[in-house]
């Protein structure tokens, strides 16, 4: 199980860091999309991937509403942040 999970904290990490921050970029919404579905053999109340899941969910939010790119520079790393610390905790 948590094997499983760490093989998926760890690609949401690396689709995060290869991200171009485009509104329609694939890796982006692959690694929301990866961190917000629970499977079956994942515990479901996991509050690292929650909260990495809210945090590209934010991040998606600002490039849509075209924020500043300040703003969006610092979202993305604090969503590079989470998926860090949600595999950190599981290696």
């Amino acid at each position: 199980m948590v094997d499983n999970e760490k093989k998926i904290a760890r690609k949401v990490l690396n689709l995060l860091q290869a991200s171009d921050l485009d509104p329609d970029d694939p890796m982006l919404s692959e690694a929301a999309a990866s961190a917000s579905a629970p499977h079956s053999n994942i515990a479901p109340q996991d509050n690292l991937r929650s909260s990495t899941s809210l945090a590209i969910e934010t991040l998606r939010e600002s490039i849509a509403d075209r924020a500043a790119p300040s703003s969006t520079k610092a979202l993305h790393r604090a969503a590079i942040a989470s998926a860090e610390r949600w595999l950190n905790a599981r290696s």
